[in-house]
């Protein structure tokens, strides 16, 4: 008697469903090699790795619970030549590029660092991450991945993956309607993927590579070859990610060294933008409420026409007109307004304790003004907190 133990197998030949005992596929006749009794029959057997899984027959090979299909594949095209294409051409444009640009340098750290090939290297990286996550969806979808690199036709082949329409790639060649559409496209794209549409319109470079070399199933199908092209799929692309990801760490951060000067230069310059930003707010606020006479003191009333009145201004973090006041460091300072000379004239001082400067008219505070504080407590010994001058407050926040 024969016990199966309930266990089911599917035939390597023609994908039907049988018992894990059974002698011989009952649709096609296929032995079964698990069996016992067939073991002595392996001899006889073919060993033409063709006949596993027959191409071209379109046929599921397993339903699980999950709802994943294994399919045969039928039009992918060689994946292992797509692979080793990719990923010796990557290689060599980064040998290539390297003899070229560094030479006989190969031992200055600091010329390779200040050198173009970083760049080379990092930009490299970026397009190849694109093309073979490309390959790798057209691969998914049951599609030849060498009709990723063909130049529009790649176009309609997408729409074909999205839509099943291939005539819908006309939409993408025509002018600002094709890049809408595009957009539309990716979107369905990313749902066929089970992945989020408009983060894929906002991000393509981090869920195209998502779709391609992850786990993620076109439609919830996983089209094979054979037994074996799961597991080589997998190691091949995990082989390219790493290799990719290594050489775009490594170029990525030889360009921030190289350039750390110049992005501490921008960073200063961003710093100091917003602070010319913030005194022309504060001062304009001050103006208007001296021209709106909301100005008050304890002592006397403010006079536009004569007189020198320094108005004090909280902390920038309480200043809700001054955009993204509250990711930066606390702001004080005051304004003076000198009304001795017949028409009104604005001083302003500011200091965050690590940088300002010093009191001085308003329409010459410029982005180079800004410099640290201990320079200019050094340069001008200018002390924050006047105590000794009658200050004007505000009936309210400047």
């Amino acid at each position: 008697m024969n016990q199966d133990n309930g266990f089911k197998t599917f035939c390597p030949r023609c994908g039907s469903e049988m018992n894990i005992n059974s002698r011989y596929c009952m649709k096609c006749g296929y032995l079964n090699p698990t069996n016992q009794a067939n073991q002595g029959m392996n001899k006889f057997m073919s060993n033409d790795k063709s006949q596993v899984y027959q191409i071209g027959s379109g046929q599921n090979i397993v339903q699980s619970n999950n709802q994943i299909t294994t399919s045969i594949a039928s039009n992918t095209g060689n994946r292992l030549i797509c692979f080793l294409l990719n990923y010796l051409i990557y290689i060599g444009i980064i040998i290539l590029s390297f003899f070229l640009i560094v030479g006989s340098n190969i031992t200055d750290f600091n010329m390779i660092k200040n050198s173009f090939f970083p760049d080379v290297v990092f930009i490299s990286s970026i397009i190849f991450i694109y093309i073979y996550s490309l390959q790798l969806i057209f691969i998914k979808a049951n599609q030849k991945w060498w009709y990723a690199l063909i130049p529009f036709y790649n176009l309609f082949v997408l729409c074909d993956i999205t839509y099943r329409k291939k005539w819908l790639g006309i939409i993408l060649l025509i002018p600002v309607i094709g890049q809408i559409f595009l957009l539309v496209v990716l979107y369905k794209l990313a749902t066929k993927f089970k992945c989020n549409g408009l983060l894929t319109i906002l991000f393509p470079i981090i869920f195209i590579p998502l779709m391609g070399f992850g786990s993620r199933l076109y439609e919830g199908v996983s089209y094979i070859s054979n037994d074996k092209t799961m597991e080589n799929d997998y190691r091949r692309k995990k082989i390219f990610f790493i290799t990719l990801m290594v050489f775009l760490i490594l170029s990525g951060v030889l360009l921030f060294w190289s350039n750390i000067i110049e992005i501490r230069g921008k960073t200063t310059k961003i710093r100091n933008y917003y602070y010319v930003y913030a005194t022309r707010q504060i001062v304009d606020k001050t103006k208007q409420l001296a021209k709106e006479n909301y100005l008050q003191c304890s002592d006397y009333k403010y006079n536009p026409e004569s007189g020198i009145y320094y108005i004090w201004y909280a902390d920038i973090g309480d200043v809700s007109y001054i955009p993204l006041h509250s990711y930066m460091d606390v702001i004080s300072g005051y304004v003076i307004i000198d009304n001795t000379t017949g028409s009104s004239k604005y001083y302003v001082t500011l200091s965050d304790g690590s940088f300002g400067y010093p009191e001085m008219l308003y329409s010459d505070v410029k982005l180079d003004s800004i410099i640290p504080y201990g320079e200019l407590k050094e340069k001008d010994d200018v002390n924050f907190c006047i105590n000794t001058k009658q200050k004007l407050t505000t009936n309210g926040t400047i």
